[in-house]
């Protein structure tokens, strides 16, 4: 599973979030993040993600994610809690 979302930091920025599979009873996301308005390379990060026992979804970035990354990797964790794959 792969999704986009562009928003805006100051600078537009297009993540890309790639659901990568399970590692140690979490759930990884990786991140590419590309400014639009810059000729800097693209910035890489990591996220876990977890199910608590309220059914809510929990993240540890392991440097930082933005508001609009968090709220559709949340989804993505949704999405695949609905398909099956998130037991």
């Amino acid at each position: 599973m792969k999704k986009e979302i562009e928003f805006q930091k100051k600078i537009d920025v297009v993540s890309t979030i790639e659901y990568t599979g399970m590692e140690d009873g979490e759930y990884m996301f990786r991140i590419i993040r590309h400014d639009l308005e810059s000729m800097y390379d693209d910035e890489e990060d990591e996220v876990a993600a977890i199910f608590n026992k309220d059914g809510g979804v929990e993240l540890e970035a392991y440097n930082s994610a933005y508001e609009e990354e968090v709220a559709l990797i949340e989804e993505m964790m949704h999405e695949l809690k609905e398909e099956g794959a998130a037991n």
